[in-house]
């Protein structure tokens, strides 16, 4: 039986409010007109080029690096509120394409799989949306102790379920990049279109269409490597 595996937050669980969201807020209540996309790419690769920390599930972001990357000098009434930013979710949901996507791979025979950067509190999440039910394991950062983009994490995923298979997740350099560089046939979902602009990728807007990539990922001769 084939193994999917997927990414929670962004990809088949709604957080609210996305840890970019107040950095957003914060931006324009101060005078700072910063495109929502250009303020997620930033910390996306923020993410993805360095060693973070994570508590309670969220990114430890240190704002000085952020700030530099994204090339915007801030007064320091705008910096001590992004200091002072608390990023958790206060709510999360289900997207409303997560249930019939679940249930398609179930009824296709295929074997399901987390592959996730969040804390202890995902069992919580995932009990309460009554989404263990699908899974076959869980692989969570906190219990591995290393995060995506590193190599460990996948490496304990593929472990538990016996080989790779396609990993969906919608951040690129988290997720695609660190999927694709683990052997594993990444789909990259971009729910917000903030990666229109990305040339070769796997990308999909919602979890419907990638049901033919996936399809077409376990038809074709060339099987993701391990």
């Amino acid at each position: 039986m084939a193994s999917v595996f997927l990414d929670v937050g962004g990809t088949i669980v709604d957080f609210r409010p996305n840890y970019f969201e107040p950095i957003y807020g914060v931006l324009h209540e101060n005078g700072y007109n910063v495109e929502l996309k250009t303020i997620f790419r930033t910390i996306s690769s923020y993410l993805g080029s360095r060693r973070i920390k994570f508590v309670n599930g969220n990114p430890v972001i240190n704002f000085d690096d952020f700030l530099d990357e994204i090339k915007l000098n801030v007064d320091s009434k705008t910096r001590n509120e992004l200091l002072s930013l608390d990023l958790s979710s206060s709510t999360y949901s289900i997207y409303p394409d997560t249930t019939d996507f679940l249930d398609w791979l179930g009824e296709k025979g295929f074997r399901l799989h987390i592959i996730s950067n969040a804390s202890e509190k995902l069992h919580n999440v995932l009990d309460d949306l009554d989404l263990r039910k699908y899974f076959s394991a869980i692989t969570i950062s906190y219990e591995v102790g290393a995060a995506k983009p590193s190599e460990t994490i996948f490496k304990v995923a593929s472990q538990r379920a016996g080989e790779v298979g396609p990993f969906i997740g919608d951040i690129y350099e988290v997720d695609y990049l660190g999927g694709k560089n683990a052997g594993f046939a990444p789909i990259l979902i971009d729910r917000y279109g903030f990666y229109g602009d990305l040339k070769g990728v796997q990308r999909v807007r919602n979890l419907a269409e990638a049901k033919p990539l996936i399809e077409g990922i376990f038809n074709s001769s060339i099987s993701p490597k391990g």
